[in-house]
């Protein structure tokens, strides 16, 4: 896992590849580039930390 902030994101990802994204925002990598987890909207109604810490449990499980 990796934490960047969106001028690290950008140096690192958007030159290469273009991706354009709305900050704050939960991606995760795949075969078929990055993809959101997480969306700005919803990070942006998450009411604490805990909340957050359930999301990303819930959306990481691996079935």
């Amino acid at each position: 896992m990796e934490f960047l902030h969106a001028d690290e994101f950008e140096k690192q990802y958007a030159s290469k590849f273009g991706y354009k994204f709305d900050f704050p925002i939960v991606l995760t990598e795949s075969s078929d580039g990055l993809q959101v987890l997480i969306s700005t909207k919803e990070l942006n109604s998450l009411k604490n930390d805990g909340e957050l810490k359930s999301l990303l449990r819930e959306r990481t499980k691996k079935e």
